[in-house]
């Protein structure tokens, strides 16, 4: 709605997926610019942490092995969040030349205090 205040809105998505062939199209989007939006694995540790979440729910990427870490390593209750995140995982994972593309992304995370 608020768009309607622009004359010729153009739209656009950034995103590591808009390194992926024909994301930009697929998604209806005029203009695409790749950027990651995945968190590093020192920060995304670092933002649970500050957080201070005494629970945390995982989705997305290696959620297994992010609540595993959280739990083992940070001392911290937390588990993989069952759900269907396939659409977002339709482009073939991380697009390249994201942080986790080559070892895996190491997930985000939901926190509750």
């Amino acid at each position: 709605v608020w768009m309607k205040r622009f004359k010729l809105p153009q739209t656009a998505f950034v995103s590591g997926w808009m390194a992926v062939r024909g994301a930009r199209r697929r998604r209806g989007y005029e203009r695409g610019f790749v950027l990651s939006d995945h968190a590093d694995w020192p920060g995304l540790i670092q933002s649970v942490n500050d957080s201070g979440a005494r629970q945390v729910y995982v989705t997305h990427g290696n959620s297994d092995g992010l609540a595993r870490y959280l739990r083992e390593v940070e001392g911290i209750s937390a588990e993989p969040l069952e759900g269907d995140f396939s659409r977002e995982r339709n482009d073939g994972g991380d697009a390249p030349g994201e942080p986790g593309a080559s070892r895996g992304n190491q997930g985000d995370s939901s926190e509750e205090s």
